[in-house]
């Protein structure tokens, strides 16, 4: 089964990097997600990267999301499984939302909202619980179409408040994890895809007793 690797260095996106964008502001909640709010915060070459939806105040809100960027080569994939290191977790928890990222070039630039940088509409992923520690995710049906058919394979993760304009997080509630990126130097906790194609699979039938016929058609390997 294929993996993926974001790429270590500068892992600038277009060039299958990795790491987050930032951004607070007084603002509504749905403005906040939906429309253009300045300069962000945005890193691509730290060994962490973040997620974040923090209520500070009265219509006060910072919210952080990872991308993630991989050059693929499969058109057959079955099945894909997203590996993520967690780092650490606030108190006030966090779960996610794995969706797919629809930036060009960089993922985010000043006075872009981020809610256009990525598909919200349609989730590769339902709200995900994560742990400290390695963490496997299994990614929908929409995300092995698109694997298939794409040779760069974008994600965008958000904490799941940031999934509706009316789920704004509560004032002093601080919702975020942290996560190894390809740059971490512990190669074990870089994140990958892994993909599992028609081809690279095995399968294996066990017979106890009995026989098995083909009445029809044939077998191929």
């Amino acid at each position: 089964m294929p993996k993926y690797f974001t790429e270590t260095g500068d892992g600038s996106a277009g060039n299958g990097g990795d790491g987050f964008t930032a951004v607070g502001t007084n603002n509504t909640w749905p403005n906040f997600r939906s429309v253009s709010l300045g300069a962000k915060t945005f890193d691509n070459t730290s060994t962490t990267s973040t997620i974040q939806a923090r209520g500070i105040g009265t219509d006060t809100y910072a919210i952080a999301q990872t991308f993630l960027e991989f050059e693929t080569a499969i058109d057959d994939a079955v099945s894909i499984e997203l590996y993520l290191y967690c780092e650490s977790i606030s108190s006030d928890g966090a779960t996610i939302s794995v969706l797919e990222g629809e930036w060009t070039g960089q993922p985010v630039d000043s006075g872009t909202n981020l809610t256009n940088r990525c598909n919200y509409a349609d989730p590769w992923t339902a709200e995900t619980s994560i742990s400290v520690g390695a963490n496997i995710i299994s990614l929908n049906a929409s995300a092995v179409s698109y694997i298939n058919a794409n040779s760069t394979f974008r994600i965008m993760i958000v904490e799941h408040h940031m999934m509706s304009d009316s789920t704004p997080p509560a004032t002093g509630d601080d919702h975020n994890a942290t996560f190894s990126m390809a740059d971490h130097g512990t190669a074990s906790r870089r994140p990958y895809i892994e993909a599992k194609s028609l081809k690279s699979g095995i399968i294996r039938i066990p017979v106890d007793f009995g026989k098995i016929t083909l009445s029809s058609g044939k077998i191929t390997f």
